[in-house]
């Protein structure tokens, strides 16, 4: 059977693994947290170039609408001048006033037809250039935004690879390092992780205060089954006294 000291030695040195696991582990937290604001970051640096490109299409056709407009009323007004042409071939051969009133009237009908097809092409040639004018300043926005957008997700793409390799060495550490943490330890930390308490799960208590929830307990903590881990009464992390000569050591990576 061990002793009271020798077992007291291990308990401490379990909790000076576990805090040093606690370090790597926050690490690890900040990394993930970090990755997953990258990731939203280029989903929204992704949509807004789908915007943008959805903007630019948008205009395209609206400018190939207003061309096919242009191009009808150009074929409507070539049409009624072709008309007008023949009209005037007719009116030399208008043989009594009956007809030369019917040629008249038709006359006058096609040339207030062909004022406003005039009128039409003249205005359509207008939306046109307007149209032109607003795809080359769209494509010259688009272009400046889409060099920031690139060079933004080189950024993040650089980092997450950064980032791959750090967490792989984190990984590798905490691997490491559950080895020498007994399993009480261990399983404590592990169902404080799984939950949606924040960190820090292993924190000191000051004068039966602990500094996790900044409770004040009863007493200084309560045990759980089997484990030589104390928990607080209120929050349920591991606990340990301040005075207790355990070195918290900063993470090497």
């Amino acid at each position: 059977m061990r002793s009271g000291s020798f077992h007291a030695k291990e308990v401490e040195e379990d909790l000076r693994q576990l805090l040093i696991y606690q370090q790597y582990d926050r690490r690890l937290l900040e990394l993930e947290k970090s990755s997953a604001l990258r990731v939203r970051d280029g989903q929204t640096l992704g949509r807004r170039r789908l915007d943008g490109e959805g903007r630019l299409a948008d205009a395209l056709a609206k400018r190939a609408a207003n061309g096919n407009d242009l191009r009808a009323a150009e074929v409507e007004l070539a049409e009624t001048h072709a008309k007008l042409k023949a009209l005037e071939l007719r009116s030399g051969r208008v043989k009594n006033s009956l007809q030369g009133e019917s040629v008249g009237e038709e006359e006058r009908i096609l040339r207030a037809k062909k004022a406003r097809c005039e009128e039409k092409c003249l205005t359509l040639m207008e939306v046109c250039e307007n149209g032109d004018r607003e795809v080359d300043d769209l494509r010259a926005e688009l272009k400046v935004l889409f060099l920031s957008i690139d060079d933004k997700l080189g950024e993040f793409k650089g980092a997450a690879s950064d980032s791959a390799k750090v967490k792989t060495e984190l990984e590798n550490m905490l691997s490491h390092l559950r080895g020498s943490i007994g399993k009480n330890w261990m399983g404590a930390y592990d169902r404080l992780r799984s939950s949606k308490l924040p960190p820090p799960y292993v924190c000191p208590v000051e004068g039966n205060r602990c500094n996790g929830c900044r409770m004040h307990m009863a007493a200084n903590g309560a045990g759980c089954g089997n484990s030589p881990a104390r928990h607080c009464e209120f929050c349920n992390r591991i606990i340990y006294e301040e005075d207790t000569e355990i070195e918290n050591e900063e993470p090497a990576i």
